[in-house]
């Protein structure tokens, strides 16, 4: 288990993600938005 958390705005299109579902996120070859930086 991880003893940190780490915040990251992911790009999600499709809308298919929900709250509290694990996901796999990969970083976006250039940021979509200063926040958005990973797919």
């Amino acid at each position: 288990h991880f003893s940190e958390f780490e915040f990251l705005f992911a790009h999600d299109p499709n809308k298919l993600c929900k709250t509290g579902d694990t996901v796999l996120i990969k970083e976006l070859p250039e940021r979509l938005t200063r926040l958005v930086t990973h797919k």
